[in-house]
């Protein structure tokens, strides 16, 4: 914990404090935890409710021992008090997230006496559905789209909930730099829901053209033999084949247009196929992707940049997913459970995401435990100090990604979240 000045106090450490709370205007203190509850950070109920959009203009650094005697005077908000007056009764209700629609949910709909049957006895129906498809080509897309769905579904439904704060973050990522082979479906599954709760001007191709979800998959019928396909299709049994390395992977991009196909109702999903290879980078792949593809997705187009930060998102989580230090990823616990699951032990924990589970929740929030200040850093002036860096003012810089180096002979690379921090503490704020 860094050391901030104080004018009562001498140096002591110091957290972040809405300016409402600071000057009076509010008497109501919300919390925002930052992994130690000695340090946890405030903000009034107003800021709590618009906390993904504060500006660093409404902070302040202040040294804890003025923030507990600020405090003393107040009322602590407790959480579930704060988040139900912020939100209302559900927070992913509000953000408006959608689970990914299957090819089973749509049948289920067209066919409702499907649902009651076994999963397993589903998919070789939903495979005769599919030879109605007059297109070959399209059929062939479709029965791998099915099976990838069939692996999720039996996966208990695994997805990653995206925060629209942390969106521009995650579109940062330099495709250029990182090798192909080092992109992964997160959480070792074969199929992944990556779901957005609202446009973003990232995702964005035109008015209500936007990613809805991406559905993140290891390709199936590539790594079968046609003994194994065959087999897969008519009994749903998991092939050994499956468990073999993969040398692509599959993006299903809804960005909500829909089409009927006969009788058959379904998601009209972009798809493109990412060859991973040691030799290539992310950014080699993806123009090998655009070179075969359609105008729609040419040089110069809106849709490709927007599919190409769907690349960039799904390449930053699966990092963060699989190097899981800085708790940037939270288990989805049902809300009751939250303040119980920061709080708790792992066997406590391990109990609340088993009854999350249970209540069909499967599932991280990417970004959802994060104060994001604003995009600009608050440089306090240009004269030269002692370190080196500039700054004649001590001031905050907000949270970033940044991508390490590590393991043997730093051949690997992790994406770590580095949270918010006071710049030059042994300065004062201008």
């Amino acid at each position: 914990m860094d050391l901030i000045e104080c004018g009562d106090h001498q140096f002591a450490p110091g957290i972040v404090v809405c300016k409402h709370l600071v000057d009076g205007d509010s008497k109501r203190w919300c919390r925002v935890r930052s992994g130690e509850q000695e340090f946890d950070d405030w903000v009034c109920p107003e800021c709590f409710r618009r906390i993904w959009a504060v500006g660093v203009e409404d902070l302040r650094s202040v040294c804890i021992h003025c923030a507990e005697q600020l405090r003393a005077e107040g009322e602590e908000v407790p959480d579930e008090i704060a988040e139900l007056e912020a939100w209302g009764q559900e927070r992913s209700r509000s953000l408006g997230y959608q689970e990914w629609r299957t090819r089973f949910d749509e049948a289920g709909d067209l066919f409702p006496d499907t649902k009651r049957l076994p999963l397993s006895a589903r998919l070789p129906m939903e495979v005769e559905r599919l030879s109605q498809l007059e297109r070959a080509e399209a059929s062939k897309t479709e029965a791998e789209r099915l099976c990838e769905e069939y692996l999720w579904l039996l996966a208990n439904k695994p997805y990653y909930r995206v925060h629209p704060r942390i969106v521009p973050y995650l579109c940062r990522c330099r495709l250029d730099t990182i090798p192909s082979s080092y992109v992964e479906v997160p959480g070792g599954f074969h199929t992944v829901d990556i779901r957005f709760s609202q446009p973003h001007p990232d995702l964005t191709v035109e008015g209500d053209e936007y990613v809805r979800n991406i559905l993140l998959a290891k390709p199936v019928m590539p790594r079968l033999s046609e003994t194994e396909r065959l087999s897969f299709l008519a009994e749903g049994r998991i092939p050994q084949g499956l468990n073999a390395r993969t040398d692509s992977l599959c993006l299903h991009v809804d960005l909500g247009d829909q089409a009927h196909c006969g009788s058959i109702y379904y998601i009209r999903d972009w798809v493109f196929m990412i060859r991973l290879s040691p030799e290539n980078s992310l950014e080699d792949a993806f123009e090998a992707v655009e070179n075969v593809a359609a105008t729609p997705i040419g040089p110069g187009s809106r849709r490709r940049e927007v599919l190409k930060n769907c690349l960039r998102i799904v390449a930053t989580i699966g990092f963060m997913a699989n190097t899981p230090e800085g708790n940037f990823l939270q288990y989805d616990v049902l809300s009751k459970d939250r303040l119980k699951f920061e709080q708790g032990d792992d066997e406590t924990k391990k109990r609340l995401i088993d009854r999350a589970r249970r209540r069909g929740k499967h599932g991280w929030n990417v970004g959802t435990n994060e104060m994001f200040l604003g995009e600009t850093p608050r440089w306090s002036g240009s004269g030269s100090g002692e370190h080196g860096r500039g700054h004649s003012h001590a001031h905050i810089r907000s949270g970033h990604l940044h991508a390490v180096r590590c393991g043997e002979g730093r051949k690997n690379v992790k994406i770590k979240w580095f949270r918010p921090t006071v710049v030059r503490p042994d300065l004062r704020f201008s």
